[in-house]
């Protein structure tokens, strides 16, 4: 358990846009509900920020459904951009 927990003290610590998917993933496996949170805080400030087309594949249908529905989803300009990211 202490490794479990080791563990996501530094993944909340190097979430970035390659590791933020599979983080959040295991974050669930493990019962890591702070990193979970951690991982939807990132999403939520950087998703439309950082348009990566791999992050956006990696993205389950559901948290993406989470993260668009959000009222704290970070927006640069306007909403359409929200429907492009969508359509990638």
């Amino acid at each position: 358990d202490a490794l479990i927990v080791q563990c996501g003290e530094i993944m909340k610590e190097t979430i970035n846009s390659k590791s933020v998917c599979s983080f959040h993933t295991a974050a669930g496996t493990y019962g890591l509900d702070s990193v979970k949170q951690k991982c939807l805080e990132w999403l939520l400030n950087n998703l439309m920020t950082q348009p990566s087309v791999d992050l956006l594949k990696d993205l389950s249908v559901g948290l993406m459904e989470k993260l668009i529905s959000s009222p704290d989803l970070f927006v640069m300009q306007v909403e359409m951009d929200v429907y492009t990211a969508l359509k990638k």
